[in-house]
């Protein structure tokens, strides 16, 4: 059968980038044609993504092993992404392919359902959207909606509770710790990396590296006392 010759236009940066990939354009655009239209008769499984979730190794040249290397760059570098949020999802990317077996390319809409499910929803969706929509720019996962959750008030102790607390403390450490959990507003994780030396000068400030990273202006942060930095 002699196929019908046809024109389309592309963006040059997509064209371009499609051409890297070593993506064979108009074999790719006739088979998204045709799910797209079996779909519409009726014929195509809904389950099933049309542009580039089941793309073959045909349209894309990188290896699992390259696409975790550029992500984490992509991840530093052209994201600027706080180094947690960057061991994050990176992490989430080994655990993408390792459940896949496989490039995340190949996946279908059920295995990333699946793998939902088994990874902690809310931290898997929010991977998922940025692999697939920040760093391979599709629509994929953008159908996967991030849980909300209703805010639980917490139950914050009174000034004689917190004393009762503070006197079953058996060390100095930990009173200090307690203070400063109980005053600052810091994570425990940020009082546990707490030095001296970090306090900023006579107003006693120190600013934790999630905010440097975020680029605070001067003068925030979290206050300490003269007698919290002495207990330190």
């Amino acid at each position: 059968m002699t196929k019908k010759r046809t024109n389309i236009t592309l963006e040059p940066k997509v064209y371009q980038r499609a051409k890297s990939q070593g993506i064979n354009i108009s074999q790719l655009t006739e088979k998204a044609l045709k799910a797209y239209i079996d779909r519409l008769e009726g014929k195509g499984d809904p389950e099933e993504e049309l542009f580039g979730l089941n793309s073959r190794k045909e349209n894309y040249d990188q290896t699992v092993e390259e696409f975790l290397k550029d992500f984490k760059q992509s991840c530093q570098v052209d994201w600027g992404l706080a180094e947690t949020t960057t061991r994050r999802r990176v992490s989430y990317a080994k655990k993408l392919v390792d459940f896949l077996d496989g490039h995340p390319l190949e996946a279908k809409k059920a295995q990333l359902r699946e793998f939902i499910q088994g990874h902690g929803k809310s931290n898997a969706i929010k991977s998922l959207r940025v692999i697939y929509g920040r760093y391979f720019e599709t629509d994929i996962a953008d159908s996967f909606k991030v849980p909300t959750s209703s805010p639980k008030p917490k139950e914050v102790p009174d000034k004689s509770g917190m004393k009762k607390i503070y006197d079953q403390l058996e060390t100095p450490d930990l009173r200090a710790a307690f203070l400063v959990l109980a005053s600052s507003g810091l994570r425990r994780g940020e009082v546990m990396a707490v030095c001296p030396s970090q306090l900023t000068g006579i107003s006693g400030r120190y600013i934790p590296q999630r905010e440097k990273e975020r680029g605070q202006p001067k003068g925030s942060g979290s206050p300490f006392t003269t007698t919290k930095q002495k207990r330190l």
